[in-house]
Formats: C-alpha cells, sequence, structure tokens
C-alpha cells in the first residue's frame, strides 16, 4: 500500500471505528507527518490528543512507520480512539497525581497504554 493509500484508508477507518465506539458527537481531526520517538524501548506509530470536555481529539499518524513495520491499520486507529474514549479519566487521574512523582506518572501512562489496547484487542468486524 502506498503513503496516500494508506493516508486514506486511515482516515476512513477513523470515521468507521469512531462512530463504533461512540465518538460520534466529536471532532476529530487526523494529521500525518513523523512521531518523535521518545522512548528507544517503544515504537511509536501514532498519537493522540483528546480534549474529553470539548469532544475534540487530533490524531497523528506516522504513515512510514506504519507501512515499515507492516502494522495493522485497524489496531493502530482502534488504539488511539482508545484513548479518546477513556480520555476523561485519563484527565481525572492526571489531576489527581500531580505531584511531581515520575513513578507514579510512568504507572499511569502504562496504566493507560494496557487499557487502550485492550479496547483496540476486541473483537471488532474488519473493515
Amino acid at each position: 500500500m502506498t503513503p496516500a493509500q494508506t493516508q486514506k484508508r486511515l482516515t476512513a477507518l477513523v470515521k468507521r471505528y469512531s462512530s463504533a465506539l461512540g465518538l460520534g458527537s466529536w471532532q476529530i481531526m487526523v494529521e500525518f507527518g513523523n512521531i518523535e520517538q521518545t522512548d528507544p524501548a517503544v515504537s511509536c506509530f501514532a498519537q493522540c490528543a483528546a480534549t474529553s470536555e470539548y469532544k475534540e481529539a487530533t490524531l497523528r499518524f506516522d504513515v512510514v512507520r506504519i507501512i515499515e513495520t507492516k502494522g495493522s491499520l485497524d489496531l493502530v486507529v482502534l488504539h488511539e480512539l482508545a484513548h479518546c474514549v477513556n480520555s476523561e479519566l485519563e484527565d481525572l487521574c492526571q489531576w489527581l497525581m500531580f505531584d511531581g512523582f515520575r513513578a507514579r506518572e510512568e504507572m499511569f501512562r502504562r496504566a493507560k497504554e494496557r487499557s487502550a489496547t485492550r479496547i483496540e484487542r476486541c473483537p471488532w468486524p474488519k473493515a
């Protein structure tokens, strides 16, 4: 699949799965570009910046990295949309834990990634 085809497919999947996850009333912007790798132990294909209060999110996909690793487009999209579903809880946890302790921040980051991965791995019908 070419980068242009991948972008088109990712955009269609965001629309499909956002509705299935109850995010139909959200404004979800889709962007494409390089994603800085902050942790060498974790490969990052996409990012989600969600604001549950305003029902807005921006999903950014690193198409080159997704193609290189032959990642499942469905799973990548579902994982990022799961962050939207969980965003209100993530915001609350972040606020409650904001005390500067890196260990707690890392525990929180891991918990929210596990939660998004659980939603991603549900038996979704393929598009």
